[in-house]
């Protein structure tokens, strides 16, 4: 009975939100899609996102980013088209990396995202 009394008492988990930092790099990336490497966005409306964000820990935290969209403007073919990302973006990849190995997790050095239009995404 003590226990659970006292229990509720105890230090809350400060460990960082995972899923939110992950969403927040999510809504990041779709803000930056219009960022193409060749080209104006215009009216063009993305279909899907894929992003390869590699970290180098032995050069000093170097990254190195591969960011495409599948896009299309109204009544046209999709077109894949490379995308920059943000520094803030890459500052918050970071940080969820970071995150997760103060959370216990093996640090990884290369993660993959995909985003579909319909707000379903999966990080690797």
């Amino acid at each position: 009975m003590f226990t659970r009394l006292f229990g509720s008492f105890s230090k809350r988990d400060n460990s960082p939100d995972l899923s939110a930092l992950q969403e927040a790099i999510v809504h990041s990336v779709a803000g930056d899609v219009t960022d193409l490497h060749d080209g104006e966005w215009q009216d063009r409306e993305w279909v899907y996102l894929a992003v390869n964000h590699e970290v180098l820990i032995e050069d000093g935290r170097r990254s190195s980013t591969q960011a495409k969209v599948l896009a299309q403007r109204p009544g046209a073919e999709l077109k894949d088209l490379g995308f920059r990302l943000s520094p803030q973006t890459k500052s918050a990849i970071l940080d969820l990396r970071d995150a997760m190995a103060a959370n216990g997790q093996q640090p990884w050095t290369i993660m993959d995202l995909t985003v579909e239009r319909g707000g379903r995404f999966n990080f690797d």
